[in-house]
């Protein structure tokens, strides 16, 4: 399975940049042109002068209020740019990022881990039989679930890492500065807490389950090279019975990372 870098989103912080001067700007115009204006009036001496003085005073003092009216909504703006970034990082569903700003920030991540010499593990996570709960529950109560299983692995991850719903089933945690040993155990509990999803009269205790599939980041690898090998983790934490994890520390995978895993269409069914 490969993965594209989808293109940037205008940003609303990009927005904050060209405009939080405006204010200001306009406020030291109108602050200058009253100055002048008033300067202006006292030491003129002719008629007409001291009458287009007094204009100049007035239409500064109009100036003011205008510049009021601008900044608030340059203001209002800002807050709708920054608010319409957010929701186009989300996704609806979960709350957590959206697949395309888990490439853009996955992207930047290893980028600048790879710059510190630094490590990373990523947690591909996949629900269990999810076919199962749709065709059995309905779909309403398959949203319910995977919005439960984005809370789980919300609050299980600290807030240096981050996280995205790749689409339907399938989940991808980024984990900056943690080894594959810690990953595992951090992968352990939102097992568990997926175990522990129930609702009334249809889910219950051990009905939901993930598997996880986990990879460290190597040297010379970008984030698709880290997606697929964590993906053909996934593929044997599935093919060992699901409700599992595997990591490419697994000697059993070496085989694995050679070539694809055999009938991995089969073993992955949701």
């Amino acid at each position: 399975m490969r993965h594209v870098r989808m293109s940037s989103w205008p940003s609303g912080a990009v927005f904050d940049r060209l405009c939080s001067p405006l204010p200001i700007v306009l406020a030291a115009m109108v602050k200058a042109s009253v100055l002048a204006a008033v300067v202006g009036y006292l030491h003129a001496s002719e008629g007409v002068v001291r009458s287009a003085a007094a204009a100049a005073c007035l239409a500064a003092v109009v100036a003011c209020p205008l510049a009021w009216v601008v900044s608030r909504k340059i203001r209002e703006l800002s807050l709708v740019a920054r608010q319409a970034a957010e929701l186009a990082s989300k996704d609806d569903l979960t709350g957590l990022l959206n697949r395309r700003e888990f490439f853009l920030s996955g992207n930047d991540q290893i980028s600048s881990i790879m710059q510190k010499k630094g490590t990373c593990t990523l947690l591909y996570i996949d629900v269990d039989r999810f076919k199962e709960v749709n065709d059995t529950w309905g779909h309403g109560i398959g949203d319910r679930v995977l919005k439960e299983i984005g809370s789980a692995i919300s609050s299980t991850i600290r807030a240096s890492d981050f996280a995205a719903r790749l689409g339907g089933e399938e989940f991808a945690v980024m984990l900056p500065d943690t080894t594959i040993h810690s990953a595992s155990r951090i992968a352990d509990l939102i097992r568990d807490k997926a175990k522990a999803i129930s609702f009334p009269d249809t889910i219950k205790p051990g009905m939901v389950s993930v598997s996880v599939g986990i990879a460290e980041l190597a040297p010379q690898k970008n984030l698709n090279d880290l997606l697929d090998d964590a993906d053909r983790c996934l593929y044997v934490a599935k093919s060992r019975g699901r409700d599992r994890t595997a990591s490419t520390l697994d000697q059993a995978l070496s085989a694995n990372f050679a070539g694809s895993t055999p009938d991995a269409a089969a073993i992955r069914v949701a």
